[in-house]
C-alpha cells in the first residue's frame, strides 16, 4: 500500500543513532533536522544511520533538510526513487545513490553548506555522490558552498564504493547535466 508522509517536521535529538523516516511511497513538504549518527569506522554501504530519510522507492519532493550527517540515502533499492525539489543545508552529505538495481532520478534540488563533518561514512562534504550506479539522471541541480566535491562518481570497489556482498555494480552510463555548482572545496 502507498505510504504518504506529507507537512510533518521531524526533528532528531542530535547526537544517537538515527533515521528520521525509512521508506516512503510519496514524501513531500515536511522538515527533518538534526540527524545524526555515531563515528563508523569500516563501515561498508548498509547503514542509514544520520540519515534524515533512508529509503528504496518513490517520490520526495519540496522538503526541508538541515544539519544531519545524510539528507537523503537510496541505496541497494530495488525501484525507481526521484528526489526532486528539496532543500538541504548544513548537511555531510545532501544526497547519496549507491548500489541499486534501477534508475534514481535526482533533479531541481537546492544544495548549499556541505559540511567536511558527518556525512555518510565515506562522502562528507560531498553535495550528490554516486556509487556504483547505472543510467541515473542527475539534472537542474543547485550546489554552493560543498567541503570537498558537488557531484562525485565513484568507482565500483574504490575507496568509499565498496559492497561487502555479491554482485558488481559499475558506475556507468549516468547522465549529469545542467546543474550550477560553485565554491566547492576541491572540485565543482
Amino acid at each position: 500500500a502507498p505510504f504518504y508522509f506529507q507537512n510533518t517536521t521531524v526533528v532528531g535529538n542530535g547526537s544517537t543513532v538515527q533515521t528520521g523516516l525509512f521508506g516512503g511511497t510519496y514524501v513531500a513538504g515536511n522538515t527533518f533536522k538534526h540527524f545524526h549518527g555515531s563515528p563508523c569506522t569500516g563501515c561498508v554501504p548498509g547503514g542509514s544511520q544520520g540519515s534524515a530519510i533512508a529509503t528504496g522507492a518513490g517520490t520526495f519532493t519540496n522538503n526541508t533538510i538541515q544539519d544531519s550527517d545524510t539528507g537523503i540515502l537510496v541505496e541497494q533499492a530495488p525501484n525507481t526513487v526521484t528526489i526532486s525539489g528539496n532543500t538541504f543545508s548544513g548537511v555531510g552529505t545532501a544526497i547519496v545513490l549507491a548500489l541499486n538495481q534501477s534508475k534514481q532520478v535526482v533533479q531541481n534540488n537546492h544544495i548549499s553548506t556541505v559540511v567536511r563533518s558527518g556525512g555518510w561514512p565515506y562522502y562528507p562534504g560531498v553535495g550528490i555522490a554516486v556509487c556504483g550506479e547505472q543510467g541515473d539522471t542527475i539534472k537542474g541541480n543547485t550546489i554552493s558552498g560543498a567541503a570537498v566535491y558537488g557531484i562525485a562518481m565513484f568507482a565500483y570497489q574504490s575507496a568509499g564504493c565498496l559492497n561487502s556482498g555479491p554482485g558488481s555494480y559499475p558506475t556507468k552510463n549516468n547522465t549529469v547535466s545542467g546543474n550550477n555548482v560553485s565554491g566547492s572545496g576541491s572540485a565543482d
